[in-house]
């Protein structure tokens, strides 16, 4: 067989990218995807190092790069630090699960707004130290804060530049590692979304035009405190937030040993959080995030087993929010890993690329749900994501797989954009790999090669057998690789059946004559 590759654009036409602002994904190391009809592909040139946590935006009309940030320093669409926007290391990574966020500002399509958490060492101290520049965890508490600039992309002869007297503008103190924005009901502000370290307190701002409000605070859920008995003391204040894509959902993941994951209604006209649901005990919340049509609830877990229940981890548990009242809910919980018979991930979940303890999970443009594990100092495991095909649908349909992208010289992180869910609202997921127009067959008829093609995007691996039109088996073959090349110019001519089984479809047939 020879193998080639070819991409095809017009059979997931129908995948919709109504805003553009997520067009464009950097993360990790170097590592980079652009997103477009005809599905993701590896991007590459990115200047920035991230453990964790990122923040990308992209033109919302032209879907054109306009520049991204690892909540250290900010590089602008060239790849090149904004003259302003270099205040560490050119090397610098993150190690803070929702470093950074980037929101529009109100009422100027030019200006943006950059939210960003640092490590201090005391309350209110300098953020200019080195654990801000380093990965990982550390063994003796740290402070966090959270911080805006202000980007205005007419500067700098439009490439765009921090605001001088608007950089790094003390909004919180005591913050744990989650961030996020909602838009508000009025379809012009936001609300931007904080929690507090030692207590169940969460902050929730008013973004205008006039700037930023004084914050709402509300008491609510289970605290984020320190844990003196735990190796890194501080870890609850790890762990993803995430708004559900229509504003009207908030979840918490606290990356600690087993506790409660929380669910919470929120208010996008008041900006209330409220109706707090515990979704049971959860070890080693990292990851999270909600379907497109806001019908499931994703999180990942840690690879610590529970061997009372199953001698197998999570890895990423599923939940669905339609399932009922809230006993039905927290009894929909499910594992999309282990024993699901429509993946090519083993039945223990366990696989090189997603072994480590955090794990990103974040939406895209063609309605998919991603997710990387650690892996930013890999060259070999840094290069798996794992991709859920069908986010909307419950348990094993959801069809997740995993998949390895050519990264060059980037790698993958635990954390993955951050964006403003909205962004994904009712898009339409990204079912196409369990489709039988994801594999294309041609030419038909042949004199003797026949070509088969996976859309871009979709795990290729597939079993072939041929039949004649006497249903005598005449052949098989197997190919894990995007274009396969068979030649069957020594066969008689006539009708063949070729019968195809993939990962997302238990079998295909098609009719071909050999001329």
């Amino acid at each position: 067989m020879r193998f080639y590759l070819f991409i095809s654009f017009s059979l997931i036409s129908h995948v919709l990218f109504s805003q553009k602002e997520a067009t464009h994904w950097f993360f990790g190391s170097k590592a980079g995807l652009y997103f477009d009809p005809g599905g993701p592909s590896p991007l590459h040139g990115s200047a920035m190092n991230t453990q964790e946590g990122c923040a990308v935006i992209s033109h919302k009309e032209t879907g054109e790069l306009l520049f991204y940030s690892n909540g250290r320093n900010v590089w602008n669409r060239k790849h090149q630090l904004m003259p302003n926007g270099r205040d560490f290391p050119d090397e610098c990574w993150s190690g803070i699960t929702q470093s950074a966020l980037i929101v529009p500002f109100p009422g100027d399509d030019s200006k943006f707004y950059l939210f960003s958490i640092f490590y201090t060492t005391e309350p209110g101290g300098s953020i200019f130290i080195e654990q801000n520049c380093n990965y990982g965890q550390y063994a003796t508490p740290l402070f966090r804060e959270v911080r805006y600039s202000l980007i205005d992309m007419t500067l700098d002869k439009g490439m765009g530049d921090v605001v001088a007297d608007s950089k790094h503008v003390l909004l919180q103190l005591n913050a744990t590692e989650k961030l996020v924005a909602v838009p508000h009901a009025n379809e012009n502000d936001y609300w931007i979304i904080t929690h507090a370290f030692g207590s169940s307190d969460f902050y929730v701002y008013a973004l205008t035009h006039e700037g930023i409000s004084e914050p709402e605070i509300t008491a609510i859920g289970s605290p984020h405190e320190l844990k003196p008995d735990l190796f890194f003391a501080d870890e609850e204040a790890t762990g993803n937030m995430k708004a559900s894509p229509d504003g009207t959902k908030l979840a918490c993941a606290v990356a600690s040993r087993s506790r409660p994951f929380d669910l919470f209604d929120f208010n996008p006209a008041t900006g209330q959080i409220d109706n707090y649901i515990n979704l049971g005990m959860v070890s080693g919340q990292y990851g999270l995030s909600f379907s497109p049509d806001n019908s499931k609830l994703y999180v990942t877990t840690d690879d610590r087993p529970e061997p009372n229940v199953y001698p197998h981890p999570d890895i990423i548990i599923q939940y669905d929010l339609n399932a009922g009242d809230v006993p039905s809910i927290i009894a929909s919980r499910k594992s999309i890993f282990r024993d699901n018979p429509f993946t090519n991930v083993p039945g223990n979940g366990i696989f090189e690329g997603f072994l480590l303890l955090d794990k990103g999970l974040q939406l895209a443009p063609d309605g998919r749900l991603y997710s990387t594990g650690d892996y930013a100092y890999s060259p070999t495991n840094g290069k798996v994501m794992v991709v859920i095909e069908r986010p909307n649908e419950a348990g094993y349909d959801c069809r997740v797989n995993y998949k390895r992208f050519d990264f060059r010289n980037g790698n993958v992180g635990s954390g993955l954009p951050n964006f403003i869910e909205s962004y994904f609202n009712r898009i339409e997921s990204g079912n196409t790999c369990s489709e039988g127009a994801a594999l294309s067959i041609y030419p038909n008829p042949t004199y003797g090669i026949v070509h088969l093609n996976f859309l871009e995007g979709c795990d290729p691996y597939i079993n072939i057998t041929v039949f004649n039109a006497l249903g005598q088996r005449i052949a098989a073959f197997e190919s894990n690789e995007q274009e396969t090349e068979i030649d069957i110019s020594a066969w008689a001519n006539g009708i063949y059946f070729f019968v195809l089984s993939t990962q997302y479809t238990q079998r295909l047939v098609r009719r071909i004559t050999k001329v």
